[in-house]
């Protein structure tokens, strides 16, 4: 299986393959891409791996799916899995946590609030709730964690303002691909 991929790869003139994440400061990871470039450093296929607020984060599971879409894409030498920002789940929420470690509920509110009006402003909801839970250690310490809410949708929104399938054939870079390219 590895030797005809690598063929595949040969044929096609696959000679290097990148890939890279997107986070934000409300979630982690929102997706992982692959690249397949060749010697020009010219994109010849990109597949996309969504990572759910449901999933816990995997580098490799991440890079595994990616792969195998920038794959597909080679080799049938097309565009496939449309990205579909449907907002089905635009009730639906999962709590996140931000745990606080010395100025960090400067940097919560610095950087994750603003995005979090940002995101309800685009998905039209209420604002999110934030708590902040104190929780005391063994060891005498208070450790402090901020909660709050996150779309299930959120990666998806996210993802669609970047691309438009999963698995794309010589797509044109995004401006962060000719950032990490150049």
């Amino acid at each position: 299986m590895r030797e005809k991929i690598r063929q595949k790869m040969d044929e096609m003139n696959v000679c290097k393959i990148k890939f890279y994440r997107h986070k934000t400061p409300i979630c982690h990871n929102i997706f992982t891409a692959c690249l397949f470039l060749n010697d020009q450093n010219i994109i010849l296929s990109r597949g996309v791996a969504i990572c759910s607020v449901l999933d816990p984060f995997s580098k490799n599971a991440g890079r595994g799916i990616a792969f195998a879409r920038a794959l597909k894409a080679l080799d049938n030498q097309s565009n496939s899995e449309p990205i579909k920002q449907r907002l089905r789940w635009r009730d639906k929420f999962v709590r996140r946590t931000f745990r606080v470690k010395g100025n960090g509920e400067e940097d919560f509110y610095k950087e994750v609030v603003p995005a979090l009006k940002q995101l309800n402003d685009s998905f039209g909801i209420c604002p999110t709730e934030v708590d902040i839970r104190l929780d005391n250690c063994k060891d005498g310490r208070v450790k402090k964690t901020i909660l709050y809410k996150v779309p299930r949708d959120y990666p998806v929104h996210e993802t669609s303002k970047m691309f438009l399938h999963k698995s794309e054939f010589l797509p044109d870079p995004t401006k962060l691909e000719k950032e990490i390219l150049s």
